[in-house]
């Protein structure tokens, strides 16, 4: 697994990192431990978690896998959001809660509709910074995390004026190694911009649909991590390939591939989010261990080259324009 030094930073770490939201919707604790045991066993090395996931039980979950590894991965966790305290205390009921919420469809839509209601408002404060790391730190087993970020803040959200005094501190402890943002670019990027010195390190999505955070901000020197690679941008792509032949065949003859093929498209959608975040971290979340061992395979046997990547990003936008959708004019070479 290719490794980087993210910039600004002495934190060495793998290029692929494993995003942990989607843990706890395994049922059981085996399951969670295989699929973390998958992404280490290809060579993943980084694992992001937040203080909000599993309703606060992914944190322990993947202190758990931790366990005689510390030393050898990266760990990234956030504060701002998390569960009340009540649904806190019925976290580990997830499992069994999820499995009747999928068996009554209309549960689940109704769960889904209130879901932020699990949720306490959202604080940014130096003392919240600091409590939620300590629980953090107890929850993941370690006494320290290498990147703490400000988790989703929008622009009516308010941030500490100490804040940077607050995280600079707790890095000077050795409590955290760096600190920044990670949000939604649609939901978190003014804040980007507005607070500039707390963006050591910027997470944010970014995949072939949608490259906002790629045209709007300079990358050239700050640390950088996306996430949802494929998400909804795979099922949208795919469409347009199966149902208009035309499209899929000239999309095969250009890049002499064949998007007829399971695996083509979303090879392409990795190498688009590697190549256009060259020297930072791409996340990659799953819950099956068999599309880690994919992912392997598309690594191992090399992914589409930088310039054939560059032309996919020209159709899409040809598709685009002809559908009179927005698309960014930033290819995959930018800084």
């Amino acid at each position: 697994m290719e490794t980087t030094i993210l910039p600004n930073t002495d934190i060495c770490t793998t290029r692929i990192g494993f995003g942990c939201a989607s843990l706890m919707r395994l049922r059981t604790r085996r399951e969670r431990q295989e699929l973390l045991g998958a992404a280490y066993d290809i060579g993943i090395r980084h694992f992001d978690v937040a203080r909000m996931y599993g309703l606060g039980a992914a944190e322990r979950e993947l202190g758990i896998f931790l366990r005689g590894r510390r030393d050898q991965v990266t760990v990234t966790t956030k504060f701002g959001i998390a569960a009340h305290g009540f649904v806190e205390k019925l976290r580990w009921m997830q499992p069994l809660m999820r499995g009747v919420a999928n068996a009554f469809p209309r549960l689940k839509r109704r769960v889904s509709q209130r879901a932020d209601q699990l949720y306490e408002a959202r604080h940014y404060t130096a003392q919240g910074a600091e409590v939620s790391l300590m629980k953090s730190l107890r929850e993941l087993g370690t006494d320290y995390v290498d990147m703490f970020f400000l988790h989703e803040p929008g622009l009516h959200d308010t941030i500490d004026a100490g804040m940077e005094d607050c995280l600079e501190g707790i890095r000077q402890r050795g409590q955290i190694r760096t600190f920044g943002i990670a949000g939604n670019y649609e939901r978190s990027g003014k804040i980007f911009a507005r607070h500039d010195r707390l963006c050591r390190v910027v997470q944010t999505d970014n995949d072939v649909l949608h490259r906002e955070a790629m045209r709007q901000m300079d990358f050239a020197a700050r640390a950088l991590i996306t996430f949802s690679p494929l998400s909804q941008t795979h099922n949208t792509i795919s469409q347009w390939t199966e149902s208009r032949a035309e499209l899929r065949a000239r999309w095969n003859d250009v890049l002499n591939e064949d998007f007829s093929a399971a695996d083509t498209l979303a090879r392409f959608l990795i190498a688009y989010a590697l190549y256009s975040n060259p020297r930072g971290v791409v996340l990659f979340s799953t819950t099956q261990p068999a599309r880690l061992q994919r992912l392997a395979r598309w690594l191992d046997n090399g992914l589409p080259p930088r310039d054939h990547v560059s032309r996919f990003v020209e159709l899409v936008d040809a598709e685009l324009a002809l559908n009179d959708r927005p698309g960014d004019d930033i290819g995959v070479n930018n800084k």
